[in-house]
């Protein structure tokens, strides 16, 4: 037992050095970029925000399942995201097969409480799902 949380502490560690290298490689940039105060302030949330939620999950588009073989990328696709899916009107008709390409195709997007996911009037790039959380 002992072992196993030295292990854990350790990859912790580990994680938490990596996250605070990633964060002062965004402050240079943001510094050399010369971005006003308010906007360095709001990209330093999403990150924190981001490790405090996921522990640094998301610092890949798409957790580890990009690295799956596409036959198991479904399977998980599926039971993470199939019933919130066909409940959308939108997709309730849709073949088997057109949701399993839909599926894979998703990407985690994290999105700051009191942040916009859109604004009004843009252009529609994406189709959001909303889970866990709420608009």
């Amino acid at each position: 037992i002992f072992s196993n949380f030295v292990s854990y502490i350790s990859r912790m560690d580990q994680a938490s050095t990596k996250f605070n290298e990633k964060m002062e490689d965004i402050r240079s940039q943001m510094r050399y970029l010369r971005l006003p105060k308010h906007i360095r302030d709001r990209v330093e949330q999403y990150f924190e925000y981001l490790w405090l939620c996921h522990k640094g999950l998301l610092d890949r588009d798409n957790y580890f399942f990009d690295e799956l073989p596409l036959p198991l990328h479904i399977e998980c696709a599926e039971f993470l995201h199939l019933d919130r899916i066909r409940k959308n009107p939108l997709f309730q008709k849709c073949s088997k097969s057109f949701l399993r390409g839909v599926l894979v195709r998703l990407k985690p997007q994290l999105v700051v409480p009191q942040d916009y996911v859109v604004n009004k009037g843009d252009a529609a790039t994406a189709l959001y799902f909303v889970a866990p959380g709420g608009l």
